[in-house]
């Protein structure tokens, strides 16, 4: 109904202001007030797992609940560096904050541009390593079924873990009513290998989607909608976007139009 989707709007927009509140918080807080925190819940084999510092292992999430604390307090909680794969926001003074927010505790930080070569160091290295795949990819994506609709991911997640023959494990957060969180861990993605490798890339993928729709659909004011994963597929859901990228188009022909020239 129109009142339900209204008020599922105000909770998510809630639920992104609280957030920023809490990042700036933490930005400040010492490592014993984080772990006062959160909470630990789910699948005894994956926490095993992750307590196992001599195995490199994949993380996967989304922006749901607070994930940059989420991230920190998995550092701290587990006792290994966590290097999660971010881009610029592209102002340097916040880049320099959200940097620092990463990394103060012993996180690691991976730059998408370029990202590739220092995935593979890391999970060669035995650490562990962290993408979100909540966000469409235009290049290098792979189609997946979201919410029953088709959608496109990184396909790097699943080419990693093959390639390197680590597991990946789904984590995600959510806020308690009292501003408590608890870090749920789902089992271990059971990756498929074959001798086709663009199925295998397909399948395994849409596994680790599927367990994040399962995650948001148990929660999905705390879901950060903001992030457009249908843009490929469906861009007119997302109009001032589809507008900016038509712009830059045209710009681009006409940079090319006059090298030619």
């Amino acid at each position: 109904s129109r009142a339900r989707i209204q008020n599922l709007s105000q909770r998510v927009f809630k639920n992104a202001g609280i957030t920023a509140l809490e990042i700036i918080q933490s930005a400040v807080m010492p490592e014993e007030d984080l772990l006062e925190m959160f909470r630990i819940k789910g699948d005894e084999r994956a926490i095993n797992i992750l307590k196992n510092k001599q195995k490199g292992l994949i993380i996967i999430s989304c922006h749901m609940g607070n994930w940059e604390v989420g991230l920190q307090y998995l550092g701290c909680f587990f006792g290994r560096p966590i290097s999660v794969v971010v881009r610029n926001v592209g102002y340097k003074r916040l880049d320099n904050f959200i940097d620092h927010l990463r990394t103060h505790l012993g996180n690691k930080v991976i730059f998408k541009k370029g990202a590739w070569q220092k995935m593979m160091q890391t999970l060669r290295h035995e650490e562990a390593l962290l993408v979100t795949i909540d966000q469409s990819r235009y290049k290098q994506g792979v189609e997946v079924i979201l919410f029953n609709r088709k959608a496109t991911t990184t396909l790097a997640v699943a080419l990693s873990a093959i390639r390197c023959k680590s597991p990946v494990i789904p984590i995600f957060g959510s806020r308690n009513a009292d501003g408590t969180h608890i870090a749920h861990i789902y089992p271990p993605i059971e990756l498929e290998r074959t001798n086709d490798l663009r199925r295998d890339l397909q399948v395994n993928t849409q596994k680790m989607v599927d367990a994040m729709e399962d995650m948001i659909r148990k929660y999905p004011d705390q879901w950060i909608w903001f992030q457009r994963p249908w843009k490929k597929t469906y861009p007119h859901l997302y109009p001032e976007w589809e507008a900016r990228r038509q712009k830059r188009k045209r710009k681009k022909s006409q940079r090319k139009s006059k090298m030619v020239v």
